[in-house]
């Protein structure tokens, strides 16, 4: 499977120790040049820099069609357009995102998309989570802002939650 990933994926797994499961889930994940610069160079000595810098199973790639760039820049970011571009160059299956425009945009370009939330369900369902409750506990204490409802939503679909019927 390949997948291709974005800060906001990489800097909460980083923050909660959880970056292997992109190891683990999908056998690496591929990231353009754009995030890695992001992540690793002008965020050097934050959450996410050194293991996103030290993980051996993500790899960066620079975009070879670069001049397409400015076609998905606003409301994208260089970094997210980056995204697109490289999953369409690497004909990848998945995208890891919770930047809301980088989802929408890579939807109505055809790509299956992925939150963090699902990628926290799906590891528990694949066995390489116990818990989905314990990750989103540590992201809240961690500052990671997590809205009411989709913590209640995800732990739900993660079976954590007890379906309330009437």
């Amino acid at each position: 499977m390949i997948a291709i990933g974005d800060s906001s994926i990489l800097i909460p797994l980083a923050r909660i120790n959880q970056l292997h499961l992109l190891e683990e889930m999908y056998g690496g994940v591929f990231i353009p040049q754009g995030i890695y610069d992001e992540v690793v160079i002008r965020g050097a000595g934050k959450v996410g820099s050194g293991e996103v810098e030290n993980a051996d199973f993500i790899h960066v790639e620079q975009v070879r069609d670069m001049d397409s760039v400015d076609e998905y820049v606003d409301p994208l970011t260089l970094e997210d357009a980056e995204v697109i571009l490289l999953a369409k160059e690497q004909n990848a299956d998945l995208i890891l995102s919770n930047d809301r425009n980088l989802r929408r945009r890579a939807l109505r370009e055809g790509f299956v998309v992925s939150t963090i939330y699902v990628l926290l369900i799906e590891a528990k369902r694949e066995g390489f989570l116990p818990a989905v409750k314990t990750c989103l506990d540590e992201m809240r204490n961690k500052g990671i802002l997590i809205r009411k409802g989709i913590y209640q939503e995800t732990l739900r679909q993660a079976g954590e939650l007890p379906n309330e019927e009437g």
